[in-house]
C-alpha cells in the first residue's frame, strides 16, 4: 500500500513533498532562489546520465559528457551521500528496489501499472533530489564545506539512509509504523520549532 500512497499517487504526493521540502528549507534558512534554479539545471544534467533514450538503448552518458561544473558537483553530492535513488532513501522495505520501482515482470497488475510506478518513482526521486541539491548548494554558498553542507541537508530534509537508524528501527519498527523514518525525523524538528 505504501507504493500506492507514494509512487503512484501522481501528482499529489510529489506536490505535497515539494511544498514540505520548501517549508523545511525556509525554516532552516536554506531556501535560496539561486540555489533552487541551479538545482533544477543540475537535475536536468544528471537525468541524462540515467536516460538510455538520450543516446540509445543500453547506452549511458558518462560524467565526462556533462558540463565540468555539473560533473564536479555530481561527484560531490554522491560522495557525501546527499543524493541517492528514491527507493534507497525512503521506507520502501520488504522488497528489493527494482521491484519497488516497477521492474518486477510478474506484477499482476500488468505493464501499464509498472510504467506508472516507474514514472512516479522518477518524479519522487526528482522532487526529493531537487530539494536536497538546492539545500546543499545554499549551504555551500554560505561557506560550508562539503561534509558540513551534507550535514545541513540531512538536518533540513532529514536523513533517510538506513545507517541513520538502529537495526531494530530498520528491521522491526519501520515494518510496523508506516513512514517511520519521516516521523522519527519530523516529530523532534516540529517540536523544536514550536518550543524555541
Amino acid at each position: 500500500w505504501k507504493t500506492m500512497a507514494t509512487v503512484t499517487n501522481i501528482p499529489r504526493f510529489q506536490v505535497r513533498n515539494m511544498i514540505s521540502n520548501k517549508f523545511l528549507q525556509w525554516t532552516k534558512g536554506m531556501l535560496n532562489p539561486e540555489a533552487e534554479g541551479k538545482s533544477v539545471q543540475l537535475i536536468n544534467d544528471f537525468r541524462k546520465l540515467k536516460d538510455p533514450l538520450i543516446k540509445g538503448v543500453g547506452e549511458k552518458l558518462s560524467l565526462n559528457e556533462l558540463p565540468e561544473e555539473s560533473a564536479k558537483l555530481y561527484r560531490e553530492l554522491v560522495g557525501n551521500g546527499v543524493i541517492t535513488s528514491f527507493a534507497d532513501r525512503f521506507d520502501l522495505v520488504g522488497k528489493d528496489a527494482a521491484t519497488i520501482v516497477g521492474k518486477d515482470s510478474k506484477n499482476i497488475l500488468g505493464k501499464g501499472y509498472s510504467k506508472l510506478k516507474d514514472f512516479g518513482s522518477s518524479m519522487n526521486e526528482m522532487v526529493e533530489n531537487q530539494g536536497r541539491i538546492a539545500t546543499y548548494i545554499a549551504a555551500r554558498q554560505k561557506g560550508a564545506s562539503p561534509k558540513v553542507a551534507a550535514s545541513v541537508v540531512n538536518k533540513t530534509l532529514y536523513d533517510y539512509a538506513p545507517e541513520a537508524r538502529t537495526a531494530i528501527e530498520n528491521n522491526v519498527i519501520k515494518r510496523v509504523i508506516p513512514f517511520y523514518s519521516w516521523i522519527r525525523n519530523n516529530t523532534p524538528n516540529m517540536a523544536e520549532m514550536l518550543f524555541t
